[in-house]
């Protein structure tokens, strides 16, 4: 059928009405039979060598947007919710880019919390590194393993404190270390994080905890020159 063949080279009519949107659109190339999932050819050797992103299903790329309308229509009409983008499942999409409603709609349809992509990586992962708290409180709710991560190794580099006192306070193991022995405290001492290092300093972390070098955290804020780190440490 024409109304699922490939569009513009790369995506079928329904693939591009979810891309920008188009609600009415959707609804209209459902009704006249649209493949729900996009290009039904996708075995063929054309389909293997598409750019990843024009891989993905049309409601994949609604989550991604977060057209919550345009999700429900898909479901209603039969999509599967945990359906998306090679590796890369609706709700990490939908967590990478900050769209709340889309994750809560999702979790609403029945997807797993702890849903993870190609590499483990799961919607808390990429809320707490894009420094969505909304979305944070919303996924320990539902139950999203914090255990998978220790509290420093997800929001560390993204410098959300916050987010750091939400997975402290829901039980985060502050001691976790990695595989050099560093701690969400050691961390933080090394990059000069001295918010974090007072929310862990104020829940009990280990001030004599060494890495692999044996090295504890004032150790490490001495070496680097961290002043004001070496102050609250002492």
């Amino acid at each position: 059928m024409l109304i699922s063949q490939v569009a513009g080279g790369n995506g079928t009519p329904l693939w591009w009405a979810a891309l920008q949107g188009h609600k009415d659109v959707v609804e209209l190339l459902i009704q006249k039979g649209a493949n729900i999932y996009g290009d039904p050819n996708c075995e063929q050797e054309a389909y293997k060598n598409r750019h990843f992103f024009e891989k993905s299903t049309p409601l994949w790329l609604a989550a991604f947007q977060g057209y919550i309308d345009i999700m429900e229509l898909l479901v209603i009409n039969g999509a599967n919710p945990e359906i998306g983008l090679e590796g890369l499942p609706p709700i990490t999409a939908a967590s990478a880019e900050g769209q709340h409603q889309a994750v809560e709609l999702l979790l609403q349809m029945g997807v797993d919390v702890n849903t993870q992509d190609d590499e483990g990586v799961t919607a808390l992962d990429l809320s707490i590194m894009m420094g969505n708290k909304a979305t944070v409180d919303l996924l320990i709710k539902k139950g999203a393993d914090l255990e998978r991560r220790s509290p420093g190794e997800q929001h560390f580099y993204g410098g959300h404190d916050d987010i750091a006192e939400i997975l402290i306070s829901n039980g985060a193991d502050i001691e976790a270390s990695d595989c050099f022995g560093q701690t969400p405290l050691w961390e933080a001492c090394h990059y000069r994080r001295t918010g974090l290092v007072e929310i862990l300093l104020r829940s009990g972390a280990n001030t004599e905890v060494r890495d692999w070098q044996g090295r504890t955290p004032l150790m490490i804020a001495v070496k680097e020159g961290h002043t004001d780190v070496v102050k609250i440490l002492t």
